[in-house]
């Protein structure tokens, strides 16, 4: 008991700090709640954090992101980078791409790598929405970025899942121009409301998802338990 307090004391104080980012909003919460995405840019306090168990699990989900990032680069090598940095001021913009592979010169394929319990795993029959929409976004000002430049790159965008259980993998292909596209509308509906929060789902509270986990639930609703 002593050994996993210690852990779950260890986990709750990364998880205090997060990951710094330039910009207000980010590529790893496009796909769900707008309002919420607003209270974790301006710094609202959870009313549900997370618990020691939740935490527990993210930190064997970064396990198992780290059993593809050593698979890829045996694989691959020097063609795929990790961790890459997206910053998109413009539309005060920022994420971190868990894959960066370069095929060719002009050939460019983004990836993002989520791990799931098996039974979600063997359900799996393309891209959750969320997902697609993370993977697309960056994918989108990859291409843009390039353009920018000139360059004629083809870009592709994947989302590869690992089954916790057992390590097996699967890779779903995204359009970026549907799933980039939503992105970009999403971005808009945040920059619009700006420093006003946007409102709520009208059955917020009601919703599995995204409201059944949402760190912010209480809040959303008005303080109500």
């Amino acid at each position: 008991m002593y050994v996993v307090k210690q852990v779950d004391e260890a986990l709750a104080a990364r998880a205090k700090v997060g990951r710094p980012s330039k910009r207000k909003w980010r590529g790893s919460l496009l796909g769900g709640c707008v309002r919420a995405h607003w209270y974790s840019a301006h710094g609202v306090p959870p009313t549900e954090p997370f618990t020691p168990e939740t935490l527990r699990v993210f930190a064997m989900g970064n396990a198992v992101g780290n059993f593809l990032v050593d698979i890829l680069k045996e694989k691959y090598g020097d063609a795929i980078d990790f961790e890459v940095p997206v910053d998109a001021p413009e539309d005060n913009f920022s994420g971190n791409i868990d894959g960066l592979l370069t095929i060719a010169p002009d050939h460019i394929v983004v990836l993002e790598f989520k791990s799931i319990k098996h039974g979600g795993f063997t359900k799996l029959k393309k891209a959750k929405p969320e997902h697609a929409t993370q993977v697309a976004s960056y994918a989108w000002y990859v291409g843009q970025e390039h353009a920018k430049m000139g360059l004629q790159v083809a870009v592709e965008a994947w989302v590869i899942y690992v089954d916790k259980d057992n390590y097996d993998l699967a890779e779903f292909p995204v359009d970026i121009d549907e799933w980039g596209g939503k992105a970009q509308r999403v971005l808009r509906v945040l920059n619009y409301y700006g420093e006003r929060i946007p409102p709520r789902f009208p059955d917020a509270g009601r919703r599995k998802w995204p409201c059944g986990w949402c760190n912010w639930r209480t809040e959303c609703l008005g303080g109500a338990k």
